[in-house]
């Protein structure tokens, strides 16, 4: 009887130990599964947000320290690039002119030709959005912030004010000729020196405008075709439109612009 009962309890500690060798196995397998998720979802998450005019613009994402310290300088890069192209009245370019490409591993943000900044394309991933998603809200709010309405063509940016169509400016004008015959405009065209165009900093390509020489009180309609980089003058006109208004002896006289369509 003695030996029936010490044969039964080895039995149990025998089926004891093959159950509770399964249970931990499954305990090993359940720990491996969720290793690195559930940690990740414990870590705070971490914010850099972009404000330009008291408007926010976007919002850099991070999940760890390492990721955070990462966006903070992106951010930084973003908030110089943008002070450079709209911190001041002497810009050269208006909200019209931004745009997100997206190339290879980022968002890169174009202001007319010239790269601002890139953004890691991983934000997309980390906030839910699809690419063209992410990037159509950051330029939006960009443009809004800088005071540009895309529903509004009929105004014009100014020092980051808008003013109605009857717009004036004043300045000094230049002209530009036959040296860059045949080269592509900044609407795509090529360069006739003897059509009646011009290049402005900001103002949108195909809108129309009265330059009036000062000096003389000649007059000429032009179209805005190109763009300029100097800031030192208003409009550089084509060599046919300078003729116009009497400026090809001269090379620069005071103007003032009138803008028609």
């Amino acid at each position: 009887m003695k030996l029936k009962g010490l044969f039964y309890l080895i039995f149990m500690l025998i089926l004891f130990n093959l159950l509770f060798s399964i249970f931990c196995m499954n305990c090993k397998a359940s720990e491996t599964k969720t290793i690195g998720i559930v940690k990740e979802n414990i870590i705070p998450s971490k914010e850099v947000q972009i404000f330009v005019n008291n408007y926010k613009v976007l919002t850099l994402v991070s999940f760890d320290n390492e990721s955070f310290e990462r966006i903070k300088k992106e951010a930084d890069i973003v908030s110089s690039a943008i002070n450079q192209y709209f911190g001041s009245s002497k810009g050269s370019y208006d909200p019209s002119d931004i745009r997100f490409v997206t190339e290879d591993k980022y968002f890169c943000c174009y202001v007319g030709d010239d790269l601002a900044f890139k953004i890691d394309r991983s934000q997309a991933f980390l906030q839910s959005l699809a690419d063209s998603d992410i990037t159509n809200m950051w330029l939006t709010n960009l443009q809004r912030s800088l005071g540009y309405n895309p529903d509004e063509n009929h105004k014009i940016l100014y020092g980051h004010k808008y003013y109605s169509k009857e717009f004036i400016q004043e300045g000094i004008a230049s002209w530009y000729g036959t040296n860059l015959a045949g080269r592509y405009m900044s609407n795509g065209e090529i360069f006739d020196p003897y059509d009646l165009t011009a290049a402005h900093r900001w103002l949108p390509l195909g809108s129309i405008v009265l330059v009036t020489n000062e000096n003389n009180g000649k007059s000429v309609i032009v179209t805005i075709t190109d763009r300029m980089g100097s800031t030192s003058r208003v409009i550089d006109l084509s060599e046919g439109a300078a003729e116009k208004i009497g400026m090809i002896s001269s090379g620069l006289a005071p103007v003032k612009i009138e803008l028609l369509k």
